[in-house]
């Protein structure tokens, strides 16, 4: 139906407006707060109040404070403005932020030292637990700093991810001399260098930086010395940060432009002697920065305010590559996301104590009209060493278990009852080997039978030295069960946390072939479109 537009606005004074000749463009203006938990004290812990941190915890009986947070890119939404390709990274100055404060909580000044071990992958979609751990005062005087974290799910195993120590005072002789910053600025016979393209260049070496790390605005070269202004974008705040993280690292963003990386842009990987002045203890949104190359690899960092008063002082930042940290990520992205079978032993109950079921086999059931037993029984029995199985004998076995299931799930008449594949020799435990190779394949096929129709099959591997046995093994109401020596073992998923001597690093040929088996599937789409 046509609308009468001039009937519908009679009156209404309306009239025609040109639209404009450019995108329309809008901003957002709510506030995007930080994280704030549970109250700390109620739970018996000290507030940390530290946007990153949540609560203080001391012990009772050493010398040692611990304090906790949580990390998501959903609330810490600047977080995810750095990655390294696709995967959001913690920037290596969030780690010295967070050793900083809790130097702080025990009255400690400075830090002498601190090295990142791995990468703290943030997750897309999840947080990730958060805990900085100052342990006691040594006879030094100086205290160890450690910060773990681990994924939300509680069995998931802690990663340590940066270790250092904290000291009391800050040696003057170490912090930087910034006179530089408070004459003329830029220094006398500074060359400016040309940014332009500068933070494109630096996504294509793999370091993506998003508006709230893009902090560097202008710079210049001077007697082996690279100047730059640096600040906090619009929308973010200094807040309650020592130093901001974002700021901090948009200022070494100049390592790029001093030569010190030779592979042009690099990451954070040991600092040394790190202080903060006044300015930076109340929290700055710009600063000026000096960076100084030391070495391959290696420089120094003084970063000021506009009237020559120090924000920070690095004496001393050793540089990882970006390849290097790439791989690192990719070890830390997958730890602890890898799984694998173990059995162990369940105890069977007692005879008398299983509710008695009847059992039939399936020859028996299959062609018959009389009462489907509570239990039917299928052997599936082809023992077999590899090397004397062949494909056709897999095959098979395979075939005629897939003609009884679909048979089984297909037929009202077995809703009520339960159907148990046997096999021996198809799973091996500890110190066994598979002797039922074709048997290890119908466990393969039954089990994806099992997750589309969870109760009604049951994978039994083993002997039982009677039928009543078969009560007391399905009292146990697990759908996979290994029996010997009258031992029932159940399957169990477990971290597998790899050795050192499995971790190799695999390169592929990007001008050669690579060949992907089941290339159509989920996982193989995956893995094409990384390669």
């Amino acid at each position: 139906v046509a609308v009468d537009w001039a009937r519908l606005f009679e009156g209404t004074g309306a009239r025609r407006v040109d639209l404009p000749t450019y995108a329309f463009q809008h901003q957002n203006y709510w506030i995007v707060g930080e994280q704030h938990g549970a109250d700390a004290e109620s739970m018996g812990q000290a507030t940390a109040g530290h946007p990153l941190l949540s609560a203080v915890v001391t012990s009772p009986d050493a010398d040692s404070v611990i304090l906790t947070g949580r990390l998501s890119t959903g609330t810490q939404r600047w977080l995810a403005d750095h990655a390294l390709g696709d995967v959001a990274l913690f920037p290596g100055t969030g780690f010295v932020e967070l050793a900083l404060r809790a130097a702080d909580e025990v009255g400690y000044a400075g830090l002498e030292e601190l090295t990142l071990e791995a990468p703290l992958v943030l997750p897309e979609h999840e947080g990730v637990a958060l805990q900085v751990v100052v342990g006691p005062c040594d006879d030094s005087g100086r205290r160890s700093v450690t910060v773990h974290s681990r994924a939300e799910a509680t069995d998931q195993p802690w990663v340590r991810h940066a270790t250092g120590s904290v000291v009391s005072a800050v040696d003057a002789s170490r912090v930087a001399d910034v006179a530089w910053a408070a004459g003329q600025w830029p220094p006398a016979g500074a060359e400016p260098v040309d940014l332009d393209g500068f933070y494109e260049g630096i996504a294509e070496a793999g370091l993506s930086y998003g508006p709230s790390f893009r902090g560097l605005s202008e710079a210049w070269r001077s007697d082996g010395h690279v100047y730059a202004e640096v600040g906090l974008p619009e929308g973010i705040e200094p807040g309650a940060y020592a130093l901001h993280p974002a700021l901090f690292d948009a200022a070494l963003h100049g390592v790029a432009l001093s030569g010190a990386a030779s592979e042009g842009a690099a990451l954070p990987f040991a600092w040394s002697d790190v202080s903060l002045g006044a300015v930076g203890a109340l929290g700055a949104s710009a600063v000026r920065v000096r960076v100084s190359a030391e070495g391959e690899g290696r420089v120094s960092v003084a970063l000021a305010d506009a009237g020559g008063a120090v924000v920070a002082s690095v004496g001393s930042l050793v540089l990882r590559s970006v390849e290097g940290e790439r791989r690192a990520a990719a070890e830390s992205g997958v730890r602890g996301s890898l799984f694998g079978v173990e059995w162990p032993e369940a105890a069977l109950p007692e005879a008398g104590e299983a509710a008695e079921l009847t059992v039939g086999r399936w020859d028996d059931v299959v062609g018959s009209s009389g009462v489907v037993p509570d239990v039917v029984t299928f052997d599936s029995l082809r023992a077999g060493e590899a090397e004397a199985v062949s494909a056709g004998v897999v095959r098979d076995a395979v075939s005629e278990v897939l003609g009884v299931v679909q048979e089984w799930l297909g037929d009202e008449r077995f809703d009520r009852s339960r159907l148990v594949v046997r096999t021996l020799g198809a799973v091996a435990l500890p110190g066994e080997s598979v002797g039922d190779v074709a048997g290890a394949a119908v466990w393969g096929l039954v089990r994806s039978a099992q997750s589309e129709n969870p109760g009604r099959v049951v994978l039994l591997d083993g002997e039982l030295s009677a039928p009543a046995e078969m009560s007391r093994v399905l009292a146990l109401g697990e759908s996979q069960v290994v029996v010997r020596e009258g031992r029932a073992h159940v399957g169990r998923l477990q971290r597998v946390a790899p050795s050192d001597g499995d971790r190799q690093v695999v390169e592929f040929d990007a001008a050669g072939t690579v060949l992907l088996t089941g290339g159509t599937g989920t996982l193989g789409r995956v893995f094409a479109r990384h390669l």
